[in-house]
C-alpha cells in the first residue's frame, strides 16, 4: 500500500472514530483500502447509541456537580472525593497509598492535590506509626467541618440531576452496568485491546 493510500486508510478509520459509523467501513472507499478495518467490530445503531449515551452523560453530569459543589461551598469534586473517602475512614486518616488506591488516582496527582487542600487547612499529612517511611493523610476538622457542610447540598444536587430522574428499575439497572463495566476496566476481566474472543478469567 502506497503512502497515499495508508494516508487515505488513516483518516477513514479517524472520521470513523470521530462519527460512530455504525454499519462499518464508510462508502466511498477503495477494497483495498476497507480491508485495513475489515477485522474492526463496527457498533450497530443499537451500540453506537448507548455509547453515544455513556460518553455524553459522564462529563456534562460529573461538571454539572462540580458546579453546584464550588458555588455552595468552595469545593470542587477533587476536594470533595478525597475529603468524603477520609470521612469514611475509622480514624479520620488512611494511609497514602490506601487513598490513592480509594479515589483511583494516580500517586503524583494526588501528591499535588493534596498539597493544594493542605494549604487551605483541609488536611494534613502525618508520619505512620507502623511505618515511618510512609506517610498518612488525616482529615483536619476544618475538612471535617467542610464535608459535613457540603454534603447536604451535594447529595441534593445528586437527586435532581440522577436519582430522582430515574425509577427504582432503572436504579438497579444502572448499578448492574456500573458494577459490569468496573470490572472490565479494574478486574481480572480486563483483556489487552485487541483480543477478538478472550476467555475470561476466573469468576468473570
Amino acid at each position: 500500500m502506497s503512502s497515499e493510500q495508508s494516508g487515505t486508510v488513516s483518516e477513514t478509520v479517524g472520521r470513523q472514530a470521530r462519527r460512530d459509523e455504525v454499519a462499518g467501513p464508510p462508502s466511498g472507499v477503495s477494497s483495498e483500502q476497507s480491508s485495513a478495518v475489515t477485522d474492526v467490530r463496527w457498533l450497530d445503531e443499537r451500540e453506537a447509541a448507548a455509547w453515544q449515551a455513556v460518553r455524553d452523560l459522564g462529563q456534562p453530569l460529573w461538571t454539572a456537580l462540580g458546579r453546584d459543589l464550588q458555588r455552595e461551598c468552595g469545593l470542587s469534586m477533587a476536594d470533595y472525593q478525597v475529603l468524603v473517602v477520609l470521612s469514611e475512614s475509622a480514624s479520620d486518616r488512611l494511609a497514602y497509598r490506601e487513598l490513592a488506591e480509594a479515589t483511583g488516582w494516580e500517586k503524583s496527582r494526588l501528591s499535588h492535590h493534596l498539597t493544594r487542600m493542605e494549604a487551605r487547612g483541609l488536611v494534613r499529612r502525618a508520619e505512620s506509626d507502623a511505618d515511618g517511611r510512609c506517610a498518612n493523610i488525616v482529615l483536619t476538622a476544618q475538612g471535617r467541618q467542610v464535608i459535613e457542610t457540603a454534603a447536604p447540598g451535594h447529595v441534593a444536587s445528586v437527586r435532581r440531576l440522577l436519582i430522582d430522574r430515574l425509577s427504582a428499575e432503572q436504579l438497579d439497572l444502572l448499578i448492574a452496568i456500573g458494577e459490569q463495566v468496573r470490572a472490565a476496566v479494574s478486574g481480572p476481566c480486563a483483556e489487552p485491546a485487541g483480543a477478538a474472543n478472550p476467555a475470561p478469567a476466573p469468576g468473570c
